[in-house]
């Protein structure tokens, strides 16, 4: 029984059956017990009459066996029972089945005036119960002169509790039947607005959030769940009201956006593509969504794309012929707790292009700079070495010479970037210990550091000796005495300023970390773009180009750099570089360089 019907039906049953059991029982023992006290009295009231008639008719014991014939004759017994009349001697004078009676009454049921006694027919085993009354005779003196004895079989008793006992069954049936018909309706009364109750719900369950209970049942309880119902669905009425204005507001805003946007399911399925997007990947959304990202996308998608394994923010250029777009991944978890995440692309191109202008023209200018600086330095050179030099001359002298030589640094740089930029830059590859490189550039910066005040201290690798890596051991140099100059140039005295190399993750990574005035995070995203100069850069000076060479270098290692810093606690950057094993087995430094998330240019 599964249902509520069913089980209130059979506990209803339940109850009324051992009810009527219990009471079934009860009423016939006690009708039992009654038929049995009646059948006594009966007895027991005709074996008196009996005594007494015959002790009013019997003078003498010798008038006993006449006044037994004449009171059988006289007063029959009123009932089916059986009465006999004895001596005192218990020999039977009068039988009232016979007219020739013999025998002697039991022993026990002589000399005492004993209300019921219980025997067993002795050869029908049949229960006969009887009733003996003494016969006395008061004159000359008070003495017993006999018996009456009356008894009757309970079989007639039997008879009459079996009829009784079949009607009681019978009536208990009936009972039965019309307690079950009620039970089944009294069930189905209860139930009918619970039906109602579990129609509605299911209604809203599946979405009509306009049904609400209506049971008039007039039961609190179900009135109370009725109205926890309503209530529940006018809340989700409203909530869900909420949600799809705020998803429409998000669909017009993306629809808005220049940007493409996508939305990918967790098996990189395409949910959602604005109108931008649309036009960028040349798609049809609804020939789109739904269908997976490698059957739609122009070109080979990016594994990054595909795998789903960004436990964070990914950024990355993507190159969709002719257009560059700069790639956000943006995970999250969806409603099945499984990954899905939103790309974001950035079209890139013109800023490509403007770059590629802007490096072509910078390297231009630096070129044609060269031989004027040059000139200048060296006139500046040989006028300081005359020595009818006017002493009032020497000063601005001095300081010609010193900006031609910042300028002709400026201009190195320059060149330097725009050879980056437009991969006209070859690294000239060889096996290096890249500790040992460190190891040299910090020796280099020891004593600079002294004087500017500042402890320098190197850890490198922990003891461990990595396996050589190919590398441009002058440029893997110029990394690390740039960064490291860096770190001692923006540390105040008294400061101090740490390298440290180990390998993690499959990269060889080196820190240098200062105790500098630190830098603001919003600056730090633009730290290694052309030209930036942080506040306190700008105090110190600084042509805003050494941190970009940094990042050139380090990607055409196939490497990485990023920033951590605080303000007022100091600054970290890290270089990670490929393991050996990674750059044996990867592509050549040379190839297309990837950045790291937290630099997004």
């Amino acid at each position: 029984m599964k249902t509520i019907q069913g089980r209130l039906v059979l506990t209803y049953l339940l109850l009324v059956s051992a009810s009527l059991s219990l009471t079934g029982f009860f009423f016939l023992s006690w009708m039992e017990r009654s038929l049995e006290r009646r059948a006594e009295s009966q007895l027991n009231t005709q074996s008196r009459v009996m005594g007494h008639f015959m002790s009013m008719y019997t003078q003498h014991p010798d008038d006993l066996p006449e006044s037994a014939r004449w009171v059988m004759k006289e007063f029959p017994p009123l009932t089916r029972a059986r009465v006999r009349i004895a001596d005192e001697q218990g020999k039977i004078l009068g039988d009232s089945l016979t007219s020739d009676p013999g025998g002697i009454l039991q022993p026990e049921a002589l000399g005492q005036d004993r209300p019921l006694t219980w025997n067993e027919h002795p050869e029908t085993g049949a229960l006969i119960v009887h009733v003996t009354t003494p016969i006395r005779l008061e004159y000359p003196a008070a003495r017993t002169v006999g018996y009456v004895d009356v008894s009757s079989r309970l079989s007639e008793l039997d008879d009459t509790f079996a009829i009784l006992r079949n009607r009681l069954f019978a009536a208990l049936a009936v009972a039965l039947c019309v307690s079950c018909l009620g039970a089944m309706l009294l069930a189905r009364n209860l139930l009918q607005p619970i039906q109602q109750v579990r129609q509605t719900a299911a209604k809203i369950a599946q979405g009509d959030l306009e049904e609400r209970v209506k049971t008039g049942s007039g039961l609190i309880e179900l009135e109370e769940l009725a109205d926890t119902i309503n209530y529940m669905a006018a809340q989700l009425q409203q909530r869900l009201g909420q949600l799809i204005s705020e998803r429409n507001r998000i669909r017009t805003l993306l629809a808005s956006l220049p940007d493409p946007v996508l939305s990918l399911g967790a098996e990189r399925e395409i949910v959602y593509l604005n109108p931008a997007a649309e036009k960028a990947l040349e798609l049809a959304r609804q020939d789109a969504e739904g269908k997976h990202l490698g059957e739609v996308w122009p070109v080979e998608p990016d594994e990054r794309l595909l795998s789903g394994t960004a436990a964070g923010p990914e950024a990355f250029e993507l190159r969709l012929p002719p257009r560059i777009f700069r790639c956000y991944i943006l995970p999250y978890r969806n409603e099945q707790d499984q990954r899905a995440c939103v790309v974001v692309l950035r079209d890139m191109t013109d800023i490509r292009r403007l770059e590629e202008v802007r490096t072509l023209f910078l390297g231009s200018v630096s070129h044609e700079l060269r031989t004027p600086l040059t000139i200048i330095k060296g006139f500046a050179a040989t006028l300081m070495d005359m020595p009818e030099l006017d002493p009032g001359l020497r000063k601005p002298l001095v300081t010609i010479d010193r900006e031609a030589d910042r300028l002709t640094r400026l201009v190195n740089d320059l060149l330097d970037l725009t050879k980056m930029r437009s991969r006209k830059l070859t690294l000239e590859l060889e096996p290096v210990r890249l500790e040992e490189v460190v190891s040299e550039a910090v020796e280099m910066l020891t004593v600079h550091a002294e004087r500017q005040g500042v402890s320098l201290t190197a850890h490198l690798g922990g003891g461990l000796r990595p396996p050589p890596v190919p590398a441009d051991r002058d440029r893997l140099k110029q990394v690390i005495i740039n960064l490291v100059d860096n770190a001692v140039k923006f540390t105040p005295k008294g400061g101090k300023v740490f390298v440290r190399t180990r390998l993690e993750d499959n990269e060889w990574q080196m820190e240098i970390e200062d105790t500098g005035p630190g830098i603001p995070a919003e600056e730090l995203p633009n730290l290694f773009e052309h030209f930036f100069r942080s506040r306190e850069v700008r105090k110190v000076g600084g042509t805003g180009l050494g941190l970009a060479i940094v990042r050139e270098i380090v990607e055409m290692h196939r490497g990485r750099v990023w920033a951590e810093s605080e303000v007022g606690v100091g600054t970290k950057i890290t270089v990670a570089l490929p393991a050996p094993s990674e750059v044996r087995g990867g592509p050549a430094p040379s190839a297309e360089p990837t950045r790291d998330p937290g630099n997004r240019s």
